[in-house]
C-alpha cells in the first residue's frame, strides 16, 4: 500500500469512530484471559489502549458486540503499523470480521472461552453493530 494511501487510511479510522470512553460490556465470559480484557479496558477510550496490550490480545474476537465495535480502530491502526513484518494483530483482526473463519467449538474441545461462544455474542452480530454505524457524508 503506498504511503499516501496509508495515511489517508490512518486518518480515516479516528474519523469514522471518534474515540469515546466505553463503559459498557467488555465480555461476558468469566476465564481468566477474559477477566483481564475487562480489567484494562473497563472505561478506556479506544486510542488509549497500549499497543502492548494490542499485540499482546491479537485481536478483538473475545469482545461482545458493543466493546468490539468500541476497541476495533485500535486493533485496525495496530495492524497497519506492522504491515512489512509479522501482521499478527492485522491478521488476527481480519479474521475477527469474517465470522465464518473462525474455529468451531468442537475444533477445541478443551477450550476454556472461544470466539464463538454464545456469552460473548455471535460475530454477525458484531458485524451488524459496526453497519448500524452513521457514516460520514451521508
Amino acid at each position: 500500500m503506498p504511503g499516501n494511501e496509508l495515511e489517508q487510511l490512518r486518518e480515516q479510522i479516528p474519523e469514522a469512530f471518534p474515540p469515546a470512553r466505553f463503559h459498557g460490556s467488555i465480555t461476558t465470559c468469566d476465564c481468566e484471559e477474559c477477566l483481564d480484557l475487562r480489567k484494562a479496558l473497563s472505561g478506556q477510550r479506544w486510542d488509549e489502549v497500549p499497543t502492548a496490550f494490542l499485540d499482546f490480545t491479537c485481536s478483538p474476537a473475545l469482545l461482545d458486540a458493543e466493546a468490539f465495535q468500541a476497541f476495533l480502530p485500535a486493533y485496525m491502526l495496530r495492524g497497519l503499523d506492522d504491515l512489512k513484518r509479522e501482521r499478527v494483530v492485522l491478521e488476527f483482526t481480519v479474521y475477527s470480521l469474517c465470522p465464518e473463519l473462525h474455529p468451531r467449538q468442537m475444533d477445541y474441545p478443551d477450550a476454556t472461552c472461544r470466539v464463538d461462544d454464545p456469552r460473548s455474542g455471535p460475530s454477525d452480530q458484531k458485524l451488524l453493530a459496526l453497519r448500524r454505524l452513521p457514516r460520514r457524508g451521508r
